[in-house]
């Protein structure tokens, strides 16, 4: 006998939706089909104790999956036809998993609805409990409307379309009782709205009994089925309601002005029809973006992501998920600034090998102890990031490996995936040629590969030609009127200053060039250095010997930079090689003047080939020093203020957004 096994994610009611699709599809072509949720999960329906619905096969099951060893077959777009991979299927002798929400066999599922109805009954004892739960609220003779109120992740889902208020809740329960005005109406609220105010309701359907529902998911899911009549926005919660018997369902949404009739109440299959014709047919599905990244802490890496995040996750054609390769606790200072609708799932947060790579960090491992987890946490972290990012990819129409760590961990999917370079090769080469040519081997697993900037572009040409068609040139994006916002902010200093916004790590920045300019000047501006990082002590100390402490600020890490950057008088950076330079185009947004190093990647580019700021040689004390003095006296504002503003224009998100769309959507 053949077994399809089938799986997903998401809440109790879309795995009932989606398993009554495979099992109808299964019972036609004489397959059996077992629910791994309600193996292990909810188990408050008479399908799980019928045979295989049991811990152990799903234990078993997911090992063999884990493992690779049994076929899986995705449903990752909507289809009502006998798709290939069914065909498949019906060929192989082994037992296959089927996973992903739109599995669809409508006129199966009707056929066969009679016996789901009798695998998702309660079981008698809680059925029992629902009945005396609904007697005590119900007097004889009344009619019921169920009146389930979605509030939550509704709020954002689809642009709020159907986040509704109290109101017209309450207007859709006055146009439901209209249908018998004579009648004698009880109403049964259930919601997942801690904060509802049901007192509002009972003083607005004056003549009817109003009861809250207090009860946990199955006893509400009992309430709503043995209403007459269900009122609520599109979800399979209320849908599986209409699945027991003879309630019927009116979905809501925000434009639904109406009357109520009694062929505007559909039953079961009708009304799951019309749920995915709203939410797969005439209003698309939003668009799944998977982000990864390998750790979130306070790089410039880390600071373009949530530009992207925060360009993506407020937008309905969008649901956005970003993976974090390993828990940093503490250090992801960054964390609270992820927008509330990101999903975010850390690949790793197990304590002990979260732990060593927090100390690893802050270098404060020992020779053995790095020696012991490189050889043991590592190969565990990467079987558990290898199965993760597996299971994401499924639920995903687009994965960006933001920092391109993650190319041996992704499958072979048809889904678009895209690798984010933001670093110059050639100076990476210089720095590491080992690792870079292992980055640049690993580049041919993604279907696009973006550079931040068009010199980094044609450096990736030059080295990976066979993968010319794939390289995009893509700015970091900078919201304006964020940036705007947050440099408006109040900053109390009362002396003039210079500015630099680095990671105070000489590996890569320059600040020691930079302190050796400041002491060859004689200036009435302080020098203040926002940033934190390994070679900090190593600068202050550079500091005190060049006898410039005294008025050189080093302010550390600032969640709002832009603060800073409004009221300096000069940004200065310093650099031996960059990816793009954001705080570069940051100043130009802001019209502050600019100095900075003329790295191979990066500052020309942004700076318009020294049209909108100042170019110097890198590692060159006096040619700073120089170039800091003669911005500082203005001479060069008017002539540069056209060339400010169309470079600034080119980094703006409303100018990047169009781009980055058009390369999802491909």
């Amino acid at each position: 006998m053949k077994l399809v096994f089938v799986r997903d994610k998401g809440q109790m009611c879309n795995n009932i939706v989606q398993f009554a699709h495979a099992y109808a599809w299964a019972r036609e072509h004489g397959v059996r089909a077992v629910s791994l949720r309600f193996a292990y999960k909810y188990r408050y329906f008479r399908i799980c104790s019928t045979a295989w619905h049991n811990p152990l096969v799903y234990l078993v099951v997911k090992f063999l999956v884990w493992a690779g060893v049994l076929h899986d077959l995705d449903y990752n777009s909507l289809t009502t036809d006998f798709t290939p991979g069914e065909e498949k299927l019906l060929g192989r002798r082994k037992p296959t998993v089927i996973s992903g929400w739109l599995v669809r066999h409508y006129d199966l599922v009707e056929k066969y609805e009679d016996e789901l109805r009798q695998l998702f009954a309660l079981t008698d004892r809680r059925q029992r409990q629902v009945d005396r739960t609904f007697a005590g609220m119900v007097g004889e003779g009344r009619r019921t409307i169920g009146l389930h109120i979605r509030r939550g992740d509704y709020r954002t889902f689809m642009g709020g379309r159907y986040f509704l208020d109290d109101e017209q809740y309450i207007d859709a329960v006055r146009r439901t009782m209209a249908l018998h005005a004579d009648a004698r109406w009880t109403v049964i609220v259930c919601t997942n709205d801690a904060s509802l105010d049901i007192g509002r309701y009972r003083k607005a359907l004056e003549g009817a009994d109003v009861h809250l529902s207090r009860g946990n998911a199955w006893t509400d899911l009992g309430l709503l089925a043995k209403c007459d009549y269900v009122l609520g926005v599109p979800s399979s919660y209320s849908l599986v309601a209409t699945l027991y018997g003879h309630t019927r369902l009116h979905w809501l949404a925000k434009e639904d002005t109406a009357a109520f009739t009694e062929e505007s109440f559909y039953g079961f299959t009708t009304a799951m029809r019309t749920m995915d014709g709203w939410f797969g047919g005439d209003t698309p599905r939003p668009r799944r973006l998977l982000f990864l990244v390998s750790r979130l802490l306070d790089g410039g890496i880390d600071t373009v992501l949530l530009r992207y995040l925060d360009m993506f996750a407020y937008d309905a054609n969008y649901e956005v998920t970003l993976a974090i390769g390993c828990n940093m606790g503490e250090l992801e200072v960054f964390r609270d600034r992820i927008p509330e609708t990101v999903k975010v799932i850390y690949l790793v947060d197990n304590k002990t090998l979260c732990q060593f790579r927090i100390d690893r960090f802050l270098r404060r491992v020992g020779t053995l102890r790095k020696l012991f987890g490189e050889m043991v946490f590592t190969t565990i972290e990467r079987r558990i990031k290898a199965r993760r990012i597996r299971q994401l990819e499924r639920e995903a129409d687009v994965v960006i490996d933001f920092d391109v760590c993650h190319t041996a961990f992704l499958g072979d999917s048809d889904r678009p995936t895209f690798g984010w370079i933001h670093f110059s090769v050639e100076s990476l080469m210089e720095q590491n040629s080992r690792r870079t040519h292992r980055i640049l081997r690993r580049l041919g697993a993604y279907t696009h590969i973006v550079a931040i900037c068009h010199a980094m572009e044609d450096e990736l040409r030059r080295y990976v030609p066979e993968l010319c068609d794939r390289v995009r040139c893509v700015y970091n994006p900078i919201d304006t009127n964020v940036l705007l916002e947050m440099a408006d902010e109040p900053l109390e200093t009362d002396y003039p200053y210079i500015l630099a916004v680095e990671r105070l790590e000489e590996s890569q920045k320059d600040i020691s060039t930079l302190l050796r300019a400041y002491a060859m000047l004689d200036i009435p501006q302080a020098l203040v250095i926002v940033g934190k990082g390994a070679d900090e002590q190593r600068l202050r100390t550079l500091a005190d010997e060049l006898k410039i402490s005294e008025k050189t600020h080093f302010v550390g890490f600032q969640s709002n930079p832009y603060k800073w950057m409004r009221h300096a008088d000069l940004l200065v950076h310093s650099a031996k090689f960059e990816g793009f330079g954001c705080v570069l185009a940051e100043a130009l947004l802001l019209h502050v003047p600019v100095v900075a190093s003329d790295c191979q990647i990066g500052p020309r580019e942004v700076l318009d080939n020294g049209r909108a700021g100042s170019l110097v040689p890198v590692g060159d004390a006096a040619a700073m020093a120089a170039a800091i003095r003669d911005e500082l006296r203005g001479g060069k504002a008017g002539e540069r203020a056209h060339h400010v503003a169309a470079q600034g224009e080119k980094f703006s998100s409303t100018t990047i957004k169009p781009q980055l769309e058009t390369l999802f959507n491909r």
